[in-house]
């Protein structure tokens, strides 16, 4: 390769080069907001969602439903449980989104995101096989005849478990894509 051609290309990288450090920073600002906004979508869902049961179960239980009382109260347990998870979160997500993170930052907090809700997935799989496992042991050991306690346990576990696992796998799934989409395929 003769020098001119040389010269040529080492002051065309080098153009590219500086064009990719003058748009990183918008790039990672935009990278994290979107992030930070699906997360927040995430959790405005799941405090729906517990409101709704909340909201629902409370009603059954006013209307002295006896047969089913501890599927309701169960309900609006793992509800309450759900909305002392999702109100601190949104709070930290306005904390964070004001926040400018480095390259290594952004990709540090993108990596971390996606193993909570893949770790929650599998916790999510564990609830429902403990519902599971309910139902089978819905039998009194003296009477040998079903329980009806353990039967609306394991119903109202078995209910909130089978949705968090559909909630934390699709959020996981679009987490993965944000960051394969945006995050790899921008940065090199």
């Amino acid at each position: 390769m003769n020098a001119k051609k040389l010269t040529i290309l080492t002051i065309l990288c080098t153009l590219q080069l500086s064009i990719i450090a003058q748009t990183k920073p918008n790039f990672l600002n935009d990278f994290n907001a979107k992030r930070i906004k699906t997360t927040g979508k995430g959790f405005y869902s799941l405090l729906a969602w517990s409101g709704g049961n909340i909201l629902y179960s409370g009603l059954s239980l006013a209307k002295n439903s006896p047969e089913n009382a501890v599927f309701h109260r169960t309900n609006i347990l793992w509800s309450t449980i759900n909305v002392g998870i999702s109100l601190p979160a949104l709070l930290a997500l306005r904390t964070e989104a004001a926040r400018s993170l480095t390259y290594n930052e952004s990709f540090d907090k993108q990596i971390f995101t996606e193993k909570l809700y893949l770790v929650n997935t599998a916790i999510d799989i564990v609830y429902v096989a403990s519902a599971l496992y309910f139902k089978e042991s819905r039998f009194s050991a003296r009477t040998k005849k079903p329980s009806a306690y353990y039967n609306q346990v394991a119903a109202a576990i078995l209910f909130q478990g089978a949705f968090l696992f559909v909630y934390d796998t699709i959020l996981y799934a679009i987490h993965t894509h944000h960051r394969k989409k945006e995050f790899v395929m921008k940065t090199f």
